[in-house]
């Protein structure tokens, strides 16, 4: 038997107020905070990843350094090598930004 068509819609609305927006938005970060996390926390409790980026760490050095950086830290010790390798982070942290965005962008 067909079904008799509709005389009137009738619409419900819900309105959250700004606390109901920001705990929803509060949720909405933790749960996308969760599913980034999962994998990179499952990735660095594998020993061959943590060894894979070591060696990807050690291979590029020579990219991110000057090219004299072996002869320059060669006599470096203690709070001299860190101050000069604090003036080289800056570099380092460039080269793992551009890494990281060619690994999102494929």
């Amino acid at each position: 038997m067909p079904r008799k068509p509709t005389e009137k819609v009738v619409e419900h609305r819900i309105t959250l107020g700004t606390y109901e927006r920001q705990m929803f938005s509060d949720a909405v970060t933790s749960y996308n905070f969760k599913n980034v996390s999962t994998p990179i926390v499952a990735a660095l409790s594998d020993v061959s990843f943590v060894l894979f980026i070591g060696a990807a760490i050690g291979l590029f050095l020579d990219r991110v350094l000057p090219d004299d950086w072996r002869s320059v830290t060669e006599f470096l010790t203690g709070q001299d090598l860190s101050d000069w390798l604090e003036v080289q982070n800056i570099g380092i942290v460039c080269f793992i930004d551009r890494c990281v965005n060619w690994i999102i962008s494929r």
